[in-house]
């Protein structure tokens, strides 16, 4: 299930080359919070990589019109030449909508990934269902690399103005096979909630 979004992400990141991020509207007063976390060394080594990233936590801070997203590793899997993370957003809290997880509790609208060595990551908009998804490039948005992991700066704008309150899910690959790693949560859990 997880392997039929990374080619259509990817898709969506190199056309996106190097264009400018937007900038939020008129940027709400709300602020919101969730956070994940996962158990290290619980990894599907489906890339075939020594070491594939092994997602650990994840914070998501709603403020100022503004959704920030920290995404960390286990100590020594991040791989920032080969690694890629992608943030599903299911900003209508609804899985009738969006892209599906195998269990079917979770729609997921939007993609932010990060799958190269910069400072940029890709926002998508995924529209459909199961029975067909399209995805539609909304632009770059920041991506400042740490030792393990990633933080992305998300104009709720970008989002389709949501309000903030949404469900998150995070996956971790290894290019080039782009091929799932982790996921968080595990996909038979609920997705992390940011209220």
């Amino acid at each position: 299930m997880f392997e039929r979004v990374w080619p259509a992400v990817l898709t969506a990141v190199v056309c996106a080359g190097c264009g400018s991020s937007s900038s939020p509207a008129t940027a709400p007063s709300t602020t919101f919070h969730g956070e994940v976390t996962d158990p290290i060394g619980d990894t599907f080594n489906t890339s075939g990589v020594v070491t594939p990233p092994d997602l650990v936590r994840a914070t998501a801070d709603v403020a100022s019109g503004t959704l920030t997203i920290s995404v960390r590793c286990a100590p020594g899997s991040f791989n920032r030449d080969t690694a890629a993370i992608l943030v599903q957003v299911d900003t209508d809290q609804s899985a009738a909508t969006g892209q599906r997880n195998a269990i079917g509790d979770f729609g997921y609208d939007y993609a932010i990934s990060w799958t190269i060595a910069g400072q940029q990551g890709v926002v998508v908009r995924i529209t459909g269902t199961d029975a067909g998804f399209s995805t539609t490039l909304v632009g770059n948005v920041s991506a400042a690399l740490a030792a393990d992991g990633v933080d992305f700066v998300v104009p709720l704008s970008m989002l389709g103005g949501d309000d903030g309150r949404m469900n998150f899910r995070v996956l971790a690959s290894d290019r080039p096979a782009i091929k799932t790693t982790d996921a968080m949560p595990d996909e038979n859990l609920p997705a992390a909630k940011i209220q």
